[in-house]
C-alpha cells in the first residue's frame, strides 16, 4: 500500500531505548455469560484469536459480585443480597438463568480450556462481597495446581458503586486484606490488586491513597469516556480524544502513582465508550463505530509505553466489541426454567464484528507479539482534532520489538486526512518491504451491522518506500528486523507456558504454549530432593519423562530457547506419581432442596468425587475438575453427611472431613444493608432482610396454579432466537387484550415484590403492570405504565375505590417508553409502608403512605386495563426471616461474638459497645434455621454530621432556634426549635460536598406534656432536580415525654441536602406548630 498522497508524517524510532512490555498486554472481558455460547465451543476460541486475544478477565465485570467462583454458577441467596442495588440485581437474574442452562455452568475448568486453547493469560475478580477469603485461598490453589496463567486477582469489582456493602475505601482496603493474605499463603508470587475508580469517585480514591497500610501489589481501575447518553457524535469525539490526551500516562503517574508506590503495578481491566453510549438509542451512537475502534487502540497503545502498566482490556467483547444477533438469551432461559441444560455448540450466533474490537485486534497483533516499546517520535503535528480545552495531534504512533524477527508500528489516524508515512531506524529511512493490517473508512461514523458486516474489516496490505495511512485509521505496519539492528539485551522471547501435564504410571508428557521466535526449549524436571532433568527439545512443544518413581513428586518447567540466549522460564508445574491427598471440605450450606458444598484444591487431583448420605443410603456425583457444586434434589428436612475425594490416574484419595447441612424451604437468606453508628447510648445497627422466591411461575406447564379473570389465555411465542428445532427457542407466555387480572401465589403478609416481564402488542393502549396484595377485586395494591399519559403509576384500591398514590411524570425519552414487542422486566416492592416500582434496572417511583402497613395479606399478579400485553416469568420474593442473630468483632475478620441472638427487628441498639471501630454481621434466623452465610461485615463509623450543616427553618418561633436542632440534648424544652402555627413546615440540612447518609434520629415533642409529638413528617433528599422521600412516618407515636424518638434507617442515599417535610405537626389536636428537641443524621 504505497503512499500516492496524503500530509506527509516522518516516524523515527531509537532502537537504543526500549522498556519491557508484559506479555499478553491487550485483552478483553469475554461477557459470555451474557449469551448462550459455552466456554468449550471452538467459536468461542476462534473469535478471541481472531481479535489477537492476550489476557480475558473472568467471570467479567459486575457479574463477579454475586458469583460463586468455586461452583461456576450464580447463587440465589447472595444476588438477593443486591436488591435494591437494582443493575446489579437485575443482571443476576439473567445470568442465573443464562449460566443455569449451559452443561458446564460458567465454571472455571471450562474457563482454562479456553485460555489454553487460544494460548492467553487470565485476571480474575475475586469475590469480596459476598463470598469469603477461604474461596480466594481456594481459587488461587485451583490455578496453580491446574496452570492457569493468572495475571492478577482482583480484589472486589467497583467497591465504590456499592456503599452498603464497602462504607468507604477504608472499610474496604482493611475488609480485603484477609483476601489477599489468603491468595499469598497459596501463591506467594500473585498479583493482587485494589480497585480505584476512574477519579468519579475522588474521596475513595483519596482514602485508598491515605490507607497507612498499603499492603497490595498493583492497582486496577476502569476507564469510560465518550459523554453521555445525550450526547451529540461530534461531542462524543471530542470527549474520546480528551481521555486519550489526559487520561493515559500522565494520568496514570499523577492520579494513580501519586495515591500509591511508585513500583506499583497499573491494569486497566475495563475500559470503552461511557456506559450510558451502550444503548441503542444513545444520541451519539458511538459504540460501534469505527472511531470507537481508533479510539481503543490508541488507548491502549498509549498506555502499552508506560512501564508500570501491565495490562489493557476492553469491555466487552461479547457485548461492545461484537453483537451477538442471535444469542439465545430466550431460548436459554426456557431452558433453565424447564430444569434442562442446552449444549449450543455449534449454534449460529450471527456474530457482527464493531470498530472497537477490530480496531484493539490491529495494534494488538503488534503488542501482544512483543517484548518491548521503542522510543517514537513524528514531525511536527499539521494536523490536529479537537478535545475539550484544545487540540491534540491526528496521529500517534508507536514501535514494537517483535518476538518473531519481526518488528512493528501500530498508527492510528482521528482525522479525515490521509498521511504519507516514512519511517527511520534511528534517524535512517527504512526502505521496506512492509505488511500492513489495518482497519480505516471515510466515515467515522462507519459501523457494521447485521445487514451490512463488512463495512468496517481488517485489511492485510503491503508497502515499500513510503507508507500511505487512510483516513480514519488503526494500521499495524511490520518489516523483518535487520541483522544487529538492535541491542540483543532488547530481543527477549516470552516465556512458554505450560499447558497440561499428563501423568501416567512412571511417565509424565509436558505441553506447553510455543514461545514466538524459539526455536529450542529447555525442559525441567525437578524431584523433592532437588534431582533435576533436562531435555532439550527441537521444533516442538511437548516432552516426556520416562523412569520416575511413583509415590514422589515432581516440579516441571519450560524454557525456551535462541541463538541469542534464554528466554523467561514458565512457572512451575507440580506432578504427584500418586494418588492426591485428600481434599480439605470447607462449605456445606443448605438450601430449599439443594446444598453449597465447597472444598480446598489438592495437587495431582484431576476430578473429585462428592459423597453424600443419610439412613444407610449414599449418593456419588462425579464433580468433574471443579472445586464447589450445587447438590440439587435433596429432601428437605433430611440431613445429609457430605464427604469428598480427590481422583487421579493413581486412584482416589481418602475421603475428606465430613460436613452435616440440612436443606430446607424455610432456610433464609442472609440481611443486607449493614449499617452501624456508634453514639453516646451505644452503637445502632440496622439492616435490611433479603428476599428470597418463595413462589414462581413460567407457564411452561399451563396456567393452572393461577387464578385468571378476564380474557387471559397461555400462548406460545417464538423468543428473539427462535423458534428452533425440537420446539427449543419457544416461550409460553400469559396474554390478554383487553381488562383482567391474573393472580399467582399465596398470600403474603411480610416485606415482598413481585417481578415479571412485561412485552407490550399493538395498538399500544390503555395501562398494564403489576399488583401486590390482592385480596378481592375491592383491594389490592398496583403498579402500571399507562399509554394515555405516558406515565407510570402507583395506586391503591380500597373497598371498592382507586386512588393514585404518585406517578412519574409524562415520559418523553423513547429509551423510557415502552414499545412493541420490547420485553420489559417490572418489579413491584411492598416494604412497610413504601411501595416502590423498578423497570429493568432501575426505579422509577417510590411513594409512602402510613395506611400501606394496614393492608391485608394478599395475592400478587398482573393487570391490564384495556392493554394488549403479555408475561411471562412471573415470580414472588419475601422476607422470610422471622428473627436475627447479631455478632460483633473487632475487626472484619473476627472472631464474632453473638449480640443477640433471635432478634425480631430489623435494629438493635448494642448498649455494650458505644465506641466506633467494631464490626457487626447479621445472621437471619426462621424458627430454628439459620441462613447459611451471614450478611457482609460492617464498620460501626457513622457519625452525626448534623452539627455540620448549614440548618434553614421555614419557620421559627421567637425563643427558639435551629442551632438547637443539634446541641446534643434531647430532654430540655428550652433546648428545642418549634415552628410558628400554620402546615406544612420544613427543615433542611445542606453540606459543602456530597453525603452518604444512612441513619436519622428525630426527637419531637413536648417534656411538659405528653402528645405534643409531630404527627406525620417525610425525610427526603434533594437529587439535584426535586425533593425525593427516603422515607415517611404516618401517625407517629414515637415522644420525648415518655423518654421515645424517631430512629429511621434506610437504604444510603447521598446528597448534599436532606429535609424533615412536616405535613402534620402536632399529634395533639388543634395545634399546628411543630416541636422538635434533635436531629441527628449519621452518614460519611
Amino acid at each position: 500500500m504505497n503512499a500516492s498522497a496524503g500530509e506527509p508524517l516522518t516516524v523515527n524510532i531509537d532502537p537504543g531505548t526500549a522498556a519491557p512490555l508484559a506479555p499478553n498486554f491487550g485483552g478483553y472481558n469475554p461477557d459470555f455469560q451474557v449469551v448462550g455460547m459455552n466456554f468449550g465451543d471452538p467459536q468461542a476460541a476462534s473469535l478471541a484469536r481472531e481479535l489477537r486475544t492476550g489476557t480475558l478477565r473472568y467471570p467479567s465485570g459486575t457479574d463477579a459480585d454475586y458469583f460463586d467462583l468455586r461452583s461456576g454458577d450464580v447463587r440465589p441467596e447472595w444476588a438477593a443480597q443486591f436488591f435494591g442495588k437494582m443493575t446489579a440485581f437485575d443482571t443476576s437474574q439473567d445470568d442465573a438463568h443464562v449460566i443455569g442452562a449451559k452443561p458446564d455452568l460458567h465454571r472455571l475448568a471450562g474457563f482454562k480450556a479456553l485460555l489454553d486453547d487460544i494460548r492467553a493469560d487470565t485476571v480474575i475478580i475475586i469475590n469480596g462481597f459476598t463470598d469469603t477469603p477461604e474461596s480466594a485461598a481456594a481459587i488461587a490453589g485451583y490455578c496453580l495446581a491446574n496452570s492457569i496463567r493468572v495475571a492478577a486477582y482482583e480484589l472486589s469489582n467497583e467497591g465504590w458503586l456499592l456503599p452498603t456493602f464497602f462504607m468507604d475505601a477504608t472499610d474496604y482496603a482493611a475488609r480485603m486484606k484477609p483476601y489477599y493474605d489468603a491468595i499469598k499463603a497459596v501463591d506467594p508470587a500473585a498479583q493482587v490488586n485494589v480497585m480505584f475508580s476512574q477519579g468519579e469517585a475522588p474521596a475513595w480514591d483519596q482514602a485508598l491513597g491515605a490507607y497507612p497500610d498499603k499492603y497490595w501489589d498493583g492497582i486496577s481501575f476502569h476507564m469510560y469516556g465518550g459523554g453521555d447518553r445525550y450526547s451529540t457524535f461530534d461531542d462524543a469525539v471530542k470527549d474520546l480524544n480528551t481521555r486519550l490526551a489526559d487520561r493515559t500516562n500522565s494520568y496514570v503517574d499523577s492520579y494513580y502513582l501519586a495515591k500509591g508506590r511508585p513500583d506499583m503495578r497499573v491494569f486497566v481491566s475495563e475500559f470503552n465508550s461511557t456506559p450510558s453510549t451502550m444503548t441503542a438509542l444513545s444520541t451519539s451512537g458511538i459504540i460501534r463505530t469505527l472511531y470507537n475502534g481508533i479510539f481503543a487502540a490508541e488507548f491502549v497503545t498509549r498506555l502499552s509505553a508506560h512501564p508500570n502498566v501491565d495490562r489493557v482490556m476492553l469491555h466487552g467483547l461479547v457485548q461492545f466489541g461484537t453483537t451477538f444477533t442471535k444469542p439465545y438469551l430466550d431460548t436459554m432461559k426456557s431452558v433453565h426454567e424447564r430444569g434442562e441444560t442446552l449444549d449450543t455448540t455449534g449454534f449460529d450466533y450471527g456474530i457482527v464484528r464493531h470498530g472497537s474490537a477490530l480496531g484493539l485486534a490491529v495494534c494488538l497483533d503488534a503488542i501482544n507479539r512483543s517484548s518491548h516499546t521503542l522510543t517514537t517520535s513524528t514531525s511536527e503535528a499539521v494536523v490536529t482534532v479537537p478535545k475539550h480545552g484544545g487540540t491534540v495531534p491526528a496521529v500517534h504512533t508507536q514501535a514494537y520489538v517483535g518476538l518473531d524477527g519481526y518488528d512493528s508500528l501500530v498508527i492510528t489516524n482521528k482525522s479525515a486526512t490521509a498521511h504519507a508515512l516514512t519511517l527511520q531506524w534511528g534517524g535512517v529511512t527504512l526502505p521496506g518491504p512492509f505488511d500492513t493490517l489495518f482497519i480505516s473508512s471515510d466515515d467515522p461514523r462507519a459501523e457494521n451491522t447485521a445487514a451490512a458486516p463488512g463495512s468496517i474489516a481488517m485489511t492485510e496490505g503491503s508497502a515499500s518506500g513510503v507508507v500511505e495511512v487512510p483516513a480514519y485509521s488503526v494500521m499495524r505496519v511490520r518489516w523483518r528486523r535487520a541483522r544487529a539492528s538492535l541491542d540483543p539485551a532488547f530481543v527477549t522471547r516470552n516465556g512458554a507456558n505450560i499447558l497440561s501435564t499428563r501423568p501416567n504410571g512412571r511417565r509424565v508428557t509436558v505441553a506447553w504454549t510455543p514461545a514466538l521466535g524459539a526455536g529450542d526449549y529447555l525442559v525441567r524436571c525437578r524431584d523433592a530432593n532437588g534431582t533435576v532433568v533436562k531435555r532439550r527439545v527441537t521444533r516442538k512443544t511437548e516432552a516426556a519423562f520416562a523412569g520416575l518413581a511413583l509415590g514422589r513428586a515432581y516440579e516441571f518447567t519450560v524454557t525456551p530457547l535462541t541463538k541469542k540466549g534464554q528466554g523467561a522460564a514458565s512457572p512451575p508445574c507440580h506432578v504427584l506419581l500418586a494418588a492426591p491427598s485428600a481434599p480439605l471440605l470447607d462449605v456445606a450450606a443448605p438450601g430449599d432442596g439443594c446444598v453449597n458444598v465447597s472444598w480446598q484444591p489438592v495437587v495431582g487431583a484431576n476430578s473429585y468425587t462428592v459423597r453424600h448420605s443419610a439412613n444407610g443410603s449414599e449418593h456419588t456425583i462425579d464433580a468433574g475438575n471443579a472445586i464447589g457444586l450445587r447438590v440439587r434434589g435433596i429432601a428437605n428436612g433430611e440431613a445429609r453427611t457430605f464427604t469428598v475425594q480427590a481422583v487421579n490416574g493413581y486412584g482416589e484419595s481418602s475421603a475428606s472431613n465430613a460436613l452435616v447441612a440440612t436443606p430446607g424451604a424455610d432456610v433464609p437468606y442472609a440481611p443486607h444493608t449493614v449499617l452501624a453508628a456508634a453514639g453516646s447510648g451505644g452503637t445502632a445497627v440496622w439492616w435490611k432482610p433479603s428476599y428470597k422466591r418463595i413462589a414462581s411461575s413460567n407457564l411452561e406447564s399451563g396456567s393452572g396454579d393461577w387464578t385468571l379473570n378476564g380474557p387471559w389465555e397461555v400462548v406460545s411465542l417464538p423468543g428473539a432466537d427462535g423458534p428452533l428445532a425440537g420446539g427449543i427457542g419457544m416461550s409460553k407466555r400469559l396474554a390478554i387484550s383487553g381488562s383482567g387480572l391474573a393472580l399467582f401465589g399465596p398470600d403474603v403478609a411480610t416485606h415482598h415484590f413481585v417481578g415479571a416481564e412485561l412485552a407490550f402488542s399493538p395498538p399500544l393502549s390503555g395501562s398494564a403492570g403489576l399488583v401486590l396484595r390482592y385480596s378481592d377485586a375491592n383491594n389490592y395494591l398496583f403498579a402500571v405504565f399507562d399509554f394515555a399519559t405516558t406515565k407510570h403509576c402507583i395506586g391503591r384500591v380500597l373497598n371498592g375505590e382507586t386512588t393514585i398514590l404518585g406517578s412519574t411524570p409524562a415520559i418523553t425519552d423513547p429509551y423510557a417508553m415502552p414499545t412493541a414487542g420490547r420485553q420489559v422486566t417490572y418489579r413491584f416492592e411492598l416494604n412497610a409502608a413504601t411501595l416502590a416500582l423498578f423497570r429493568d434496572g432501575g426505579e422509577v417511583l417510590r411513594v409512602s403512605s402510613g395506611s400501606l402497613q394496614d393492608s391485608a395479606p394478599g395475592r400478587a399478579g398482573a393487570i391490564s386495563d384495556g392493554s394488549s400485553v403479555n408475561v411471562d416469568r412471573l415470580h414472588v420474593e419475601a422476607d422470610t426471616a422471622t428473627g436475627f442473630d447479631v455478632l460483633r468483632a473487632e475487626g472484619p475478620a473476627g472472631p464474632y461474638t453473638v449480640v443477640a441472638s433471635n432478634h425480631p427487628d430489623l435494629s438493635l441498639v448494642d448498649t455494650a459497645s458505644s465506641g466506633a471501630g467494631g464490626y457487626y454481621k447479621v445472621v437471619a434466623v426462621t424458627g430454628g434455621v439459620r441462613s447459611a452465610d451471614a450478611s457482609h461485615p460492617a464498620p460501626s463509623r457513622l457519625r452525626n454530621i448534623a452539627r455540620e450543616a448549614t440548618i434553614t427553618a421555614s419557620s421559627t418561633l421567637a425563643g427558639t432556634a435551629t442551632a438547637k436542632l443539634v446541641d446534643g440534648i434531647t430532654n430540655l424544652d428550652s433546648s428545642r426549635w418549634v415552628s410558628q402555627p400554620g402546615e406544612p413546615h420544613d427543615l433542611e440540612f445542606a453540606w459543602a460536598s456530597a453525603k452518604t447518609i444512612g441513619r436519622v434520629c428525630v426527637h419531637t415533642g413536648f417534656m411538659a406534656n405528653k402528645g405534643f409529638q409531630v404527627a406525620d413528617f417525610e425525610l427526603q433528599q434533594w437529587d439535584g432536580a426535586t425533593w425525593r422521600t427516603v422515607t415517611a412516618v404516618v401517625g407517629n407515636d414515637r415522644d420525648v415525654y415518655a423518654g421515645t424518638f424517631n430512629d429511621l434507617s434506610f437504604v444510603p442515599v447521598t446528597t448534599k441536602s436532606v429535609r424533615l417535610h412536616i405535613t402534620k405537626a402536632c399529634a395533639a389536636p388543634g395545634y399546628t406548630n411543630a416541636r422538635v428537641l434533635e436531629v441527628e443524621i449519621y452518614g460519611k
